[in-house]
């Protein structure tokens, strides 16, 4: 029984499985409730618990993402459910809605459409820092949509607030009471001929839809921009993640529609985050 330490369990994973480390100090910590500083004492371990994690490092073997073992990820303040029917929230998307947050960006504005929400990880920090805006979350999937209720039911209570609706964006059409005066979305955009360059992980559990948007990943981008007259005010606003390598091809859709754009860099110094001020309303008819 001496083996069955969270010292040992730990020692022994690092030598003879190749998940990285920082994946099994991830799992023992979860499965066990001690904290990371203490995985490397001999506190004691329970068969139950060594088994549970020997199943969990089976399923990082088999390529499936840590966030949907643990069936949560981290994303500014909160920590959100995942399952395999939504996109695991990247850094950055986080760094995307912090920087709108630290701006004050949406201080004055009252309306806000998320477009593709997955487990509602914008919708829900936006509101829970602006109680008293109007958030809608839109999404395609009706499974992604009860993920992203329960996450505002979790994290800002059973009167958050947000309107969850399912609708395909490639087909909606709103009224002009619908209208909003900011859209922020996270679309997919990578393109079917980028297939071989996304993590074999990714493309095996993550939903097909929330990452691929036609041939050069700008069928989602162009639609949105497309349809704004349908869903945006006058004057309003349009933040929008992109590809790092559509700077050039957002800019020639984009430039004649709204009286300032501009983009952001991450933090790998790429233009990922389009920013379109002052919409003009123009109808694509």
């Amino acid at each position: 029984m001496s083996f069955f330490t969270v010292s040992n369990v730990r020692a022994g994973l690092r030598r003879k499985t190749s998940v990285n480390y920082q994946d099994i100090d991830h799992i023992i910590s979860w499965v066990t409730g001690y904290r990371k500083y203490e995985l490397q004492f001999s506190r004691p371990l329970s068969i139950v618990s060594y088994l549970k994690i020997l199943y969990y490092i089976s399923k990082l073997k088999q390529q499936v993402p840590l966030a949907y073992i643990m069936q949560k990820q981290p994303f500014y303040k909160y920590d959100f459910y995942v399952n395999r029917h939504v996109l695991i929230p990247r850094p950055e998307t986080e760094q995307m809605v912090a920087d709108i947050i630290a701006g004050g960006i949406l201080k004055d504005h009252t309306s806000v459409l998320d477009i593709g929400c997955g487990c509602g990880n914008i919708a829900v920090v936006l509101k829970s820092e602006y109680p008293g805006l109007a958030v809608t979350a839109v999404d395609s999937s009706a499974a992604a949509l009860r993920v992203a209720r329960y996450n505002a039911f979790n994290i800002i209570g059973r009167q958050h607030g947000i309107c969850f609706r399912k609708k395909d964006f490639y087909k909606v059409k709103y009224q002009e009471n619908s209208l909003f005066d900011t859209v922020i979305t996270n679309p997919p955009y990578i393109g079917f001929r980028e297939k071989r360059d996304v993590a074999p992980a990714v493309k095996k559990y993550e939903p097909y839809r929330a990452l691929f948007a036609g041939e050069n990943g700008m069928a989602m981008i162009t639609a949105v921009l497309q349809k704004l007259w349908l869903i945006l005010q006058h004057n309003g606003l349009l933040i929008m993640e992109i590809g790092y390598k559509q700077k050039a091809a957002v800019t020639g859709l984009a430039c004649k529609k709204f009286r300032h754009i501009e983009f952001k860099r991450d933090f790998n110094n790429f233009d990922r985050f389009f920013y379109g001020y002052g919409f003009k309303g123009c109808s694509n008819k």
